[in-house]
């Protein structure tokens, strides 16, 4: 647990630690503006938000499923693992929730997202943007986008458990401890 949240405090310091593009204040305050209409804030809450459900249960498989198949471990062994593993779920889950969720990890994301429009769009495209997305027809296409992801993350998390065991495959038979392959 203590590894996954290093891991993630340090993608936040990197993310945190970019350095600014040089920008005109016309371009600055545009890319601002089309983050306030995009709610930019409320969506990136969401994605995070789905991005824990489906991931922090594909994190929780994958670490059951390595359990289920260490062999260095008895059946009375793994069974510990998986108890140890469920009563340090909740926690972990909090961790991972209180670092998405941390206003300097927002910050980070929103000024990203600044940096990116600035570098990809001119301050007129940006206002093109933002009066998009201000309309009807532009809120209905954020809403589409936010239920695409849904659906993306529900088929990622239902391909968990198949990929999962087929890592462990791979790993397996890299390590040596996987069946053979036939020499014929």
């Amino acid at each position: 647990m203590k590894k996954i949240i290093a891991v993630l405090l340090a993608v936040a310091a990197l993310n945190g630690s970019q350095p600014a593009m040089a920008a005109d204040p016309q371009a600055e305050a545009e890319a601002s503006a089309l983050l306030d209409v995009l709610s930019f804030r409320k969506l990136v809450m969401a994605d995070s938000e789905g991005m824990l459900g489906t991931y922090s249960h594909s994190m929780y498989q994958s670490a059951a499923v390595a359990i289920g198949q260490n062999p260095r471990l008895d059946a009375a062994g793994k069974g510990a693992a998986l108890v140890k593993l469920d009563q340090a779920w909740p926690e972990t889950v909090r961790a991972i929730r209180a670092v998405l969720f941390d206003p300097n990890m927002m910050d980070a994301w929103a000024e990203a997202q600044r940096q990116h429009y600035m570098h990809t769009y001119t301050p007129d495209e940006m206002r093109q943007l933002a009066a998009f997305y201000a309309s009807p027809l532009g809120r209905k296409s954020i809403a589409a986008m936010q239920d695409e992801r849904k659906v993306l993350g529900a088929s990622l998390q239902m391909l968990q458990e198949p990929l999962g065991l087929i890592l462990h495959m791979v790993i397996a038979h890299a390590d040596g401890s996987g069946p053979k392959e036939n020499s014929k």
